[in-house]
């Protein structure tokens, strides 16, 4: 049984009424999603800016700032990670949470590096998340 929970008005599936035959507003289900995420105190605190989501994917933005650079004049990879946490459930429509992640950090991020997380969902229960860093002239 599928529940969407606290993002469209709780809609369930049940043997009266299959999912796939219950009609609701898809736009004004992820539009609620997106003022919620947009308004999380954590991503305004780091600067992460949703860009785009839709119902299986979704992409957010972070510009690295001069105080996310640890002591080595790289940025932080708990930023990084942070980012991607935060990022990795969003293209699910439904209150969801994460068992396990992993990140390989290929390259590293620089002072006023953009750093783009761009997640698809890979099927009901599994979300594929990739994390590209991105310099002013282009991707890595």
């Amino acid at each position: 049984m599928r529940i969407f929970n606290n993002i469209c008005s709780s809609v369930q599936e049940s043997d009266a009424f299959p999912l796939n035959i219950i009609v609701f507003n898809v736009a004004q289900c992820i539009g609620n999603f997106l003022e919620q995420v947009r308004n999380d105190p954590y991503a305004q605190t780091l600067g992460i800016q949703l860009t785009k989501l839709e119902a299986d994917f979704a992409e957010a933005m972070l510009d690295e700032q001069n105080h996310m650079i640890n002591a080595y004049g790289t940025g932080h990879g708990a930023v990084i990670y942070a980012l991607a946490a935060m990022h990795f459930l969003q293209p699910v429509t439904r209150t969801s949470l994460g068992l396990s992640t992993t990140i390989q950090f290929i390259e590293s991020a620089k002072p006023c590096d953009k750093i783009v997380a761009r997640t698809t969902e890979f099927n009901e229960t599994i979300v594929q998340d990739s994390t590209e860093l991105t310099f002013n002239m282009g991707k890595i």
